[in-house]
């Protein structure tokens, strides 16, 4: 099952930029790793680590608020040793969303701004192990009218997670991002991004 790897500061005022989450398989076989943030979003989904070797599971970094924890599974018991690297900031001007599209080809609201913003990583997972899925990522204005497509239909292979931006993004305020697929249930989308003070 899951198990807590990392537990954020529980002070409200204070924000954790998780920039590395690294696993090294220690055993003599295959194993794969699964890991979630904030109680159920998946950043990883069942990712292949060969024996004797390590994989950096995060591009970008992710926000966790208070008492947030960053979960991981491993098909095998004692089979890897992983490691958080991360960065606590006495402020709230980091922030997160995440959401799982719940149901196919309709828009969910990943986040409306109140305040121009800056967004460093949008982060898709497909949480199923078997079926791909189309993912759908939009950048629009307070009315719902696309802005950018961040991606469009793109297919996010069985267990694969694709990161969407590869330089930040600045937003003005009130305009959003929105997420959908083609299948309910198997698109987890996780972003960060800092709000201008």
């Amino acid at each position: 099952s899951m198990a807590a790897a990392f537990t954020s500061n529980s002070s409200s005022s204070h924000r954790t930029i998780i920039h590395s989450v690294r696993v090294t398989n220690i055993s003599s076989s295959e194993v794969t790793v699964s890991g979630e943030l904030y109680g159920s979003y998946k950043f990883a989904y069942l990712i292949p680590v060969p024996a004797g070797s390590t994989v950096e599971l995060f591009k970008k970094p992710k926000v966790m608020t208070n008492s947030q924890t960053l979960e991981l599974l491993a098909s095998s018991g004692s089979a890897v040793s992983a490691y958080v690297a991360c960065e606590r900031q006495e402020n709230t001007d980091l922030n997160y969303f995440a959401l799982e599209s719940t149901s196919a080809d309709s828009y969910q609201n990943a986040e409306t701004l109140t305040a121009a913003a800056v967004w460093e990583s949008i982060l898709c997972t497909n949480d199923d192990g078997t079926n791909d899925v189309k993912a759908t990522v939009s950048w629009t204005n307070g009315s719902n009218t696309v802005q950018a497509y961040l991606s469009y239909e793109l297919v996010v292979p069985a267990g694969a997670t694709v990161e969407l931006l590869e330089k930040p993004l600045a937003m003005p305020n009130g305009h959003k991002i929105r997420a959908t697929a083609n299948v309910a249930n198997r698109l987890d989308v996780i972003t960060a991004h800092k709000v201008a003070s």
